[in-house]
């Protein structure tokens, strides 16, 4: 699944997933369009605000074993 999917299937538009993790709404944009990659700690604070497994939208930035961060 992608951030965009995970997103709109939870009903959240990309104003209120900045607001939730204080990334910008342009760079979240970016992030869904595939323009940017997010870093880590950007991944684990879209996936909190998401309510998701970090790896079920960002699966690229995984390459082996599990990240298990909790949210914070």
């Amino acid at each position: 699944m992608d951030l965009k999917i995970a997103r709109t299937r939870r009903r959240i538009c990309q104003y209120e997933l900045s607001h939730r993790t204080g990334i910008s709404q342009g760079l979240i944009s970016l992030i869904e369009r595939g323009y940017r990659k997010a870093t880590n700690e950007q991944a684990e604070r879209i996936a909190c605000a998401l309510e998701v497994d970090i790896e079920e939208i960002f699966s690229e930035l995984f390459t082996g074993g599990r990240n298990d961060t909790p949210c914070s």
